[in-house]
């Protein structure tokens, strides 16, 4: 009797850990309530497009970090490639944080177009920001490249090929070419070297 009883108990054990274990589905339900709470969308998001509203970046972050923690918390077979969403997710705000810092500093902030050496601190700031919003897109680019070919489950709610998120469309060559640009020119016709400012 006492036998059963503790296979009974194991059992028990075994479902309850099952039924808290987080699934693909039920992760990627709680980013679309994230997204649905404040009236964004990854699959639409794309730099030099359609971005985030830039008082809300904050705010979404800590429900995307407070959602990673869940995740953490409740292990199941999907829980790398749930962490590895929610990651590529918040680097595709990051990215947007930078753009958006980057854009606010207007065309002060590149050289591309003509310039003055007396915007040295503002091409400074918009060159660490372009270059931080494409660093954070290709890491996300990355993560999200990576789970798409190891778990084809995730297709229909990341998308491929064509209906892959809009944010792969974003000017990634127009941002690195800015940076380029901006230290080129300050370097060549100011003498600043900016990469190592």
């Amino acid at each position: 009797m006492k036998r059963y009883r503790a296979l009974g108990i194991i059992l028990i054990l075994f479902l309850a850990a099952c039924s808290s274990a987080y699934t693909l589905e039920g992760a990627f339900k709680d980013i679309k309530k994230i997204d649905a709470k404040y009236d964004i969308d990854f699959k639409k998001e794309k730099l030099n497009g359609t971005v985030i509203n830039y008082e809300l970046i904050n705010p979404v972050l800590d429900d995307l970090y407070a959602l990673r923690e869940k995740a953490e918390k409740r292990q199941g077979k999907d829980t790398q490639d749930i962490l590895d969403f929610i990651d590529a997710r918040i680097l595709m705000i990051e990215s947007q944080r930078y753009w958006i810092l980057a854009k606010n500093i207007g065309p002060r902030g590149v050289t591309r177009d003509g310039f003055a050496c007396e915007d040295f601190p503002f091409i400074k700031d918009a060159t660490e920001y372009y270059a931080k919003s494409w660093v954070n897109a290709l890491d996300a680019f990355k993560i999200l490249d990576e789970l798409l070919a190891r778990n084809e489950a995730t297709w229909d709610f990341i998308g491929v090929n064509r209906e892959k998120p809009d944010f792969y469309r974003s000017p990634l060559d127009y941002i690195s070419n800015d940076v380029r640009f901006n230290i080129f020119n300050m370097q060549k016709s100011c003498n600043i070297p900016l990469a190592s400012s």
